[in-house]
């Protein structure tokens, strides 16, 4: 960034000319999405300490999942995800504590909501890191 005027109580400032607006628009873009994924994938991992263990499918089921966007200057929408066809209770199992017919409650409620909100900050910060990174190369 230069600075192009200096006078009284103010400076201005301009991207340097060698700079072109696109490169920093896709750094950008490509900086959120690894930042997404990097969340996505320390709440997956932060998530697993809450999922109940019973057979092992429901941990087993969880996953990332990469949403396309829906228009051409949309942004993707990473998703952290448990269940398929073959784990069909993992919705209800989330909104609240498996019950088992012979073991009796088992597991929490709430297994990626709870992680998220124990370490939202954290998430943050490594969003931020990321679009730190993609746009040092301009400063």
């Amino acid at each position: 960034m230069d600075v192009i005027d200096r006078s009284g109580g103010t400076i201005a400032l301009t991207l340097s000319s060698d700079t072109h607006l696109n490169d920093v628009k896709v750094a950008i873009r490509a900086a959120v999405r690894t930042a997404q994924l990097r969340v996505a994938q320390q709440l997956l991992a932060d998530s697993r300490a809450f999922v109940p263990i019973l057979s092992g499918a429901l941990i087993d089921s969880g996953r990332i999942e990469v949403i396309p966007p829906i228009t051409d200057d949309g942004m993707e929408v990473v998703r952290v995800v448990y269940g398929s066809t073959e784990v069909v209770y993992a919705e209800i199992q989330h909104d609240e504590p498996f019950h088992h017919p012979s073991l009796g409650f088992f597991g929490r409620a709430l297994y990626l909501r709870k992680p998220y909100d124990l370490n939202k900050r954290y998430y943050y910060e490594l969003f931020v890191l990321e679009l730190r990174r993609a746009l040092s190369q301009y400063a």
